[in-house]
Parts: C-alpha cells; structure tokens; sequence
C-alpha cells in the first residue's frame, strides 16, 4: 500500500485499492482493515473523506 502511494502520491480509496489489488488481501474490508491500520501508525495520512497519501520519513525527506 505505502510503496504504491509512493509511485502515485496521492489517490482515491478506490484507486488505492484497485491498485493495491484488494482481491488478493482478502477483499474489501481486509483491505479497510490494512489501510486504517497504516493511517494508525503514522504510514499514511487520509486527506478528506477518500484521499490518501503516503507519510514521508524524516529519512525520506532529507533523501529528496
């Protein structure tokens, strides 16, 4: 999920979860599931009520 979000930066919970191919993490709400815990740990950011973006690293920063 984080390193498609990286090639696209920002994108729509559909999008992401075509892109991330929901079918194979177990469908849609497995899928749901996944993301809340990434936007739970500080991996990704919700931006409005369907777009998401990755959350940089300090790392990451300063390597830009």
């Amino acid at each position: 999920m984080e390193r498609v979000l990286n090639s696209y930066r920002v994108l729509t919970h559909d999008s992401l979860a075509e892109l991330c191919d929901v079918d194979s993490l177990g469908g849609l709400a497995a899928f749901d599931h996944a993301l809340e815990e990434a936007i739970e740990s500080g991996h990704v950011r919700r931006l409005g009520d369907s777009l998401y973006e990755v959350v940089e690293s300090p790392a990451d920063e300063h390597a830009a």
